[in-house]
C-alpha cells in the first residue's frame, strides 16, 4: 500500500505449509538465520500469532474449545528437516517451534528429533487439578513424541490484571512437573506490577535452579 504501511508479521495470517516448495523455502531461511545469528541454538520457525490458516489445513479435532492443526505443522516441520537447514559447523542446532494456540496439542504423528517445540500454557492454572493433570498428558506426549529436546512456554501476567494474580502453589507445581517429566528449556512473559509480582521473579528463579 506505500512506503509508510507497517505490518505486524506476527498477526499475517499464517502461510500454505504444504505447499511443495514450503519447506526448502523454510530451509534456507533457517539456514540464513543461523548465519546471522550464529551464537543461537535453534531457529524460529513455527505458526504466527494468528489463528487464520491456510485452507489446505482442516481442523484435525479440538483441543481447549479450538481446532488442532499440530500434524499439519510437524508435517512441515519434518520436512524441513528433511533439507539441508543446518549451518557448515558441527554446533548442535535445532528448528524452534512454538506449540501454541490450534497447535498446542501434541501431534498424533513422529516429530522430527530436531524439531525444538515450546508448549505454550497458562500454568497458573495448575491451581486447578484438572487443568494440571490435562497439560501433564499433553507434555508428556509431545516428549514421546519423537522431539530430543521439549521446552515450555508460560504466562506470568500480573499488570493486565486487576487483582494480584499470585499463586506460588501452581508456580512450583507447574516447573516441577515440567522438570519430572524431562523438559529441557523454559520461558514465561511477565508482563509485571513489580510491587506484587517481584516474589514470581524470584521463585521461578530459584525453582529452576533447584525444582525441589
Amino acid at each position: 500500500n506505500g512506503p509508510e504501511t507497517q505490518w505486524n508479521y506476527e498477526f499475517v495470517p499464517n502461510a500454505n505449509l504444504s505447499h511443495p516448495k514450503a519447506a526448502i523455502i523454510a530451509a534456507e531461511y533457517t539456514k540464513n538465520y543461523f548465519a546471522k545469528n550464529p551464537n543461537d541454538f535453534s531457529a524460529p520457525l513455527g505458526v504466527n500469532d494468528t489463528t487464520d490458516f491456510d485452507r489446505s489445513s482442516v481442523s484435525e479435532g479440538w483441543y481447549r474449545e479450538r481446532p488442532v492443526r499440530t500434524d499439519y505443522l510437524i508435517k512441515f516441520l519434518n520436512r524441513v528437516a528433511q533439507e539441508k537447514w543446518r549451518p557448515e559447523d558441527s554446533s548442535p542446532r535445532a528448528i524452534g517451534t512454538l506449540a501454541y494456540l490450534q497447535t498446542q496439542r501434541a501431534p498424533s504423528i513422529s516429530a522430527h528429533p530436531d524439531i525444538f517445540p515450546l508448549i505454550c500454557a497458562d500454568r497458573m492454572g495448575y491451581a486447578n487439578r484438572d487443568f494440571a493433570n490435562a497439560d501433564t498428558e499433553n507434555l508428556v506426549a509431545w516428549k514421546k513424541s519423537g522431539v530430543k529436546r521439549l521446552g515450555v512456554y508460560d504466562y506470568w501476567h500480573g499488570s493486565s490484571q486487576c487483582i494480584p494474580r499470585i499463586n506460588f502453589t501452581a508456580q512450583s507445581l507447574a516447573i516441577k512437573t515440567a522438570n519430572e517429566i524431562g523438559v529441557s528449556a523454559w520461558t514465561a512473559e511477565m508482563g509485571p506490577l513489580w510491587a506484587f509480582d517481584a516474589p514470581k521473579a524470584w521463585i521461578g528463579a530459584k525453582l529452576l535452579i533447584d525444582p525441589t
